[in-house]
C-alpha cells in the first residue's frame, strides 16, 4: 500500500468483541494488528469512513503510533511521539476525598441504627439474628423481616401480631416466637 490511500487519523476502536482480535481496514485492506475495544490508534481515513461504527474519532494521542509496512503488517514505533505527548494521554487520578469528622457523618445520616456496642445495657438493642431461634425462625424469615425494616428487638415494640402476620412469609409460629423473645428480654 502506498500513502495515496489518504491520511491517517486517530480513532478509538469500538468493536463489540471483548478480547484482542485482528483488525483489518475494509477499504485499504490494511492490517492494523491485534486490537480490543477502547484501543486508540491510527487508521487510514478511507477505512474510518467505511466503518464509522468501529472507528470513532479520538481526542487523545496514541501511546504507540501505527506505521504500516509494505506487507500491511504493523510496525510499532518506540516512543516516536516523545514523552510529552504520552504524558498528555495519561489522565491524572482523581483527588482523594476530604477527611470527614464523626459529627459530619452523624449529621448526614441521623436515622442510622445505634450499634449494640453503644448501648450494652439495652436488651432491645440486640439484632434478631444474634439469638438462637432453634427451629422457629430461619435465615429466610430474618431476611424477610430485615426487608421490612425489622432488624432489632426494639423494632417489634410498636408492632402488633396482625402487623407481623400481614408480612408475606411470616406466619403465626414466627410471630409467636418473636413476641415471646420480646417479652423475655423486656423483663
Amino acid at each position: 500500500m502506498t500513502e495515496s490511500v489518504g491520511q491517517k487519523i486517530l480513532i478509538e476502536y469500538s468493536s463489540k468483541n471483548t478480547g484482542k482480535h485482528p483488525v483489518r481496514g475494509l477499504a485499504t485492506k490494511t492490517y492494523y494488528g491485534y486490537r480490543r475495544r477502547g484501543d486508540i490508534f491510527e487508521v487510514y481515513e478511507s477505512d474510518a469512513r467505511v466503518r464509522p461504527d468501529l472507528f470513532r474519532p479520538a481526542n487523545v494521542q496514541p501511546q504507540t503510533p501505527f506505521r504500516p509496512t509494505h506487507r500491511g503488517r504493523p510496525q510499532e514505533a518506540a516512543n516516536v511521539l516523545g514523552a510529552t505527548a504520552i504524558s498528555q494521554a495519561v489522565q491524572k487520578p482523581p483527588a482523594p476525598p476530604e477527611p470527614v469528622t464523626v459529627e459530619e457523618v452523624q449529621e448526614r445520616d441521623p436515622y442510622e441504627l445505634p450499634s449494640p456496642l453503644e448501648m450494652p445495657d439495652d436488651p432491645l438493642a440486640q439484632t434478631l439474628d444474634s439469638f438462637d431461634w432453634e427451629r422457629s425462625i430461619n435465615k429466610r424469615h430474618l431476611k424477610i423481616l430485615a426487608d421490612n425494616n425489622i432488624i432489632m428487638l426494639r423494632d417489634l415494640v410498636p408492632l402488633t401480631e396482625d402487623n407481623l402476620l400481614s408480612i408475606k412469609g411470616i406466619g403465626a409460629n414466627v410471630t409467636r416466637a418473636l413476641f415471646s423473645k420480646l417479652e423475655e428480654e423486656q423483663h
